[in-house]
């Protein structure tokens, strides 16, 4: 049946009526002519729906002593009025009605006051508590001025306007959704058009976070840098919303008997607030919130109505902000067995055995020690643990310890709380966190300082840690893999690391052996070196001569596989021709240099070499110490950190 008109009787003046926002018959109008208007699933009805959640007959609005009065048919999916399932309700000016898919605002004769109470026997008011005091501004809008009674067209042009702002708010809330799906990016700008869209002074998107069972602000408007609770919120409004997974809507909030108990409406001084839950799926994403402090600016039906239908979109977008990071993290940890993370290259008795130690470890959930020189491959024997391990599909995460100071190592593997310290603006998920189900990779073991090896230890004690700045304990199931270049041992001989924590961590140990101990195996990774750099850069690289191999051979690799790979990397790109000869290599035919004390122990012996291989990468760079970080292979910060623990200047 088709929409009839603006609804006029015969003296001209507009009928009450249905004006259908979605659905099958989205932007028309139906006249409530006669004593009794059907609706349902079968043509015949005056409002027919064709959706498969409409029954045949499923309601009907007959007038009571002239006043109208929307009635269920004992329908199969119910009568919604307001999001609140109906049996008998009397309609009132800007009512929403849902039957199916489909979604109907009433109005009544513009100009006329709603029926007086009482109302039919056996009917429902209407929830005039939660409406507007003036019931033509929900189909108009705030600003707009209620027409005449005879101004039919003005009204249709005033609720064309709203319309058409109401479009314009999902038209920005989609350029927000596709602009970048970065929760630090989209969320905030989705938080300042809600607060845009509906004149609300405060806005806030909340998540939920499974680790602690709680809702978590993501953003919120207005927002203030640096300040603990810039946007503070009625903690009753959410937790009712996110419990029941309902939405609700006060216009009133101080009256609301629902909200009597709630100190933070009257300490907040909330005169109107809608809240709504973020589902997708049949999962609970989150919530969101709006609020006004003004009695000017109170929310009503068609905006709870909006804010739901954004509420749907702000859910997929969660979902996608969730999903994209955890493909991206899967990306990652691909990426890096692909590159990063190599099959181990090598075939000495050595190498062997440390193999065939890691793959037993690996089907485990112990805590692993991965010791060695710097350049042996610690960090990629850990990526190997972790694909063989269980935990392959879930994600591997590095925190290198020598790279961060004290506060930022406990933020980037804690995380923090907003406000935990200057610069926290937004809370931060650590690093712990972000591994869920997977692996954790602590490099660099042995730089923390004591108060962190004890916040470190508790956490490998208990499985949980809190956040910076935060109170509540996170639960996570990860694994453990660290490593250290350093003799542990001798640093707890020295009281620089925790014994307890040196024994927890060293459940498993794994020492990869230096290239020196496995000459036979610096021919192999060689090769397998020259080939990838020679098809990264366009070469047609493909062996060595014998005196090249020689070289390599015999060179006593103080900076083991690492150097080895920046040798054969620069051989490729400075080299001509297809096979790399002696000339292309940037190495020394001399063997490991002896150490003269020959009373001196193995530990003394490897920090006297270690402090020759750093005098000869500074004289060949003239003494600057970051040139000679970059020809090690080294960061500069750790370096200068090596070399004052060797007790060089």
């Amino acid at each position: 049946m088709e929409s009839q008109g603006a609804g006029l009787d015969s003296a001209g003046v507009a009928q009450p009526r249905l004006i259908c926002l979605s659905g099958p018959h989205a932007g028309g109008v139906f006249p409530l002519a006669g004593p009794e208007f059907t609706i349902g699933r079968l043509a015949l009805h005056h409002l027919p729906i064709p959706l498969p959640g409409a029954s045949r007959n499923h309601a009907r609005i007959v007038f009571r002593d002239g006043s109208p009065v929307l009635e269920d048919l004992e329908s199969h999916n119910g009568t919604f009025v307001n999001s609140a399932p109906i049996r008998a309700h009397a309609l009132r000016d800007g009512d929403e009605i849902r039957i199916a898919g489909a979604l109907y605002l009433f109005l009544s004769r513009p100009g006329e006051p709603a029926p007086a109470e009482p109302v039919p026997a056996g009917v429902a008011p209407g929830p005039s508590d939660q409406r507007r005091t003036t019931t033509i501004r929900m189909a108009l809008g705030r600003d707009q001025v209620a027409p005449s009674a005879g101004d039919a067209d003005a009204l249709d042009s005033g609720f064309a306007e709203r319309l058409l702002g109401q479009l314009e708010a999902l038209r920005s809330l989609a350029s927000a959704m596709v602009a970048d799906a970065e929760a630090a990016d989209a969320l905030p700008a989705v938080a300042g058009l809600l607060a845009r869209t509906f004149g609300a002074e405060r806005s806030c998107i909340l998540l939920w976070d499974a680790a602690t069972e709680t809702l978590e602000p993501a953003a919120s408007f207005p927002h203030c840098p640096g300040e603990e609770d810039a946007s503070p919120i009625s903690g009753t409004v959410v937790r009712k919303v996110a419990g029941e997974r309902v939405s609700l809507l006060c216009s009133d909030a101080v009256a609301d008997e629902r909200l009597d108990q709630a100190a933070s409406v009257a300490g907040l001084r909330i005169r109107s607030v809608m809240c709504t839950p973020l589902i997708h799926r049949d999962r609970l994403l989150g919530v969101v919130y709006l609020d006004s402090r003004s009695l000017a600016d109170e929310f009503g039906g068609r905006d709870l109505w909006l804010l739901k239908v954004m509420a749907d979109q702000i859910a997929v977008l969660v979902d996608n902000i969730a999903l994209v990071g955890a493909l991206r993290g899967r990306l990652r940890s691909l990426e890096a067995e692909a590159g990063g993370a190599p099959a181990i290259i090598g075939e000495s008795a050595a190498l062997e055995g440390v193999i065939r130690t890691a793959r037993k470890a690996a089907d485990s959930n112990a805590t692993i020690l991965v010791l060695g020189e710097s350049g042996t491959g610690k960090e990629v024997m850990a990526r190997n643990i972790h694909r063989w391990s269980p935990r392959r599909d879930a994600p591997f995460v590095v925190v290198n310890c020598a790279a961060l100071t004290e506060q930022l190592l406990q933020s980037d593997l804690f995380g923090h709380e907003r406000g935990a310290f200057t610069g926290a603006i937004r809370q931060k998920r650590g690093r712990l966190e972000l591994a869920e189900g997977g692996t954790v990779f602590l490099d660099e073991i042995g730089e923390i300082d004591r108060e962190m090896q004890a916040k470190l230890l508790r956490f490998l004690q208990e499985h949980e840690f809190e956040r910076l700045g935060g109170t509540r304990p996170i639960r996570v199931d990860v694994r453990v893999i660290a490593a250290s270049n350093r003799d542990l041992a001798e640093e707890v001989r020295a009281g620089r690391f925790r014994e307890d924590l040196y024994y927890r961590l060293r459940v498993v140990e794994v020492v990869m052996p230096p290239l020196r101990e496995r000459p036979g195996d610096i021919a192999l990774l060689a090769q397998a070196f020259l080939q990838q750099y020679a098809a990264e850069a366009g070469r047609e690289a493909r062996s060595f001569t014998a005196d090249a191999l020689s070289q390599l051979t015999h060179h006593a690799w103080p900076g083991n596989i690492r150097e080895l790979r920046n040798c054969i990397e620069r051989a490729v790109v400075l080299g001509s021709g297809p096979v790399i000869g002696a000339g292309d290599l940037n190495v020394s035919s001399q063997s490991w240099p002896e150490i003269e004390s020959a009373a001196s122990g193995y530990h003394e012996r490897v920090r006297e070499i270690k402090r020759r291989v750093i005098r000869a990468a500074l004289e060949r760079a003239e003494g600057r110490q970051q040139q000679a970080a970059s020809a090690l292979g080294l960061r500069p910060t750790y370096l200068s950190r090596l070399m004052k623990n060797l007790g060089m200047r």
